[in-house]
């Protein structure tokens, strides 16, 4: 099992996706596939109203932000219908990105290849991401407010 600190979570997932990640729900729900898929460790997933949800990832970004390990600020949607949270890694994010790839090439290589997969497959698609996890993973769905209207779109 691949025991990551919620700061490693958040540097490896944005660093997965190229440095920079577009969606707090996207970084939120990455993270439950790389606990729930790939066997990562310790993010304690709860149901909530927005789905699963971990404040240990929540925590790490605030504390990846205040290490100045990852910018984040604030785009509009595709639509404009609203705005999301975009994820960048700064030089010194980047550097420790590498160092948790390389320990995880030795360490976990299969985890690393499960999280690439993962990130490369559902990290530009966040409406798919959500019909995902909402449908494969129900218990994780029954307080969301939106998995209903996720699922039949």
């Amino acid at each position: 099992m691949a025991r990551l600190s919620p700061v490693e979570w958040v540097v490896l997932l944005v660093g997965l996706a190229g440095g920079r990640l577009r969606g707090g729900t996207v970084l939120q729900k990455l993270g439950f596939l790389g606990v729930v898929e790939a066997g990562g460790c310790c993010l304690g997933y709860t149901p909530t109203r927005y789905g699963p949800v971990s404040a240990e990832l929540a925590r790490g970004v605030d504390e990846a932000r205040r290490r100045g390990l990852v910018r984040v600020h604030t785009e509009p949607s595709h639509g404009g219908a609203y705005t999301v949270y975009v994820f960048e890694l700064t030089g010194e994010g980047r550097r420790l990105y590498e160092e948790i790839v390389e320990r995880l090439r030795r360490e976990e290589p299969h985890f690393l290849e499960q999280m690439e997969r993962l990130v490369r497959l559902w990290a530009d698609k966040p409406f798919e991401l959500l019909r995902y996890v909402y449908s494969a993973y129900p218990e994780y769905a029954k307080k969301s407010e939106i998995a209903e209207r996720i699922l039949e779109a």
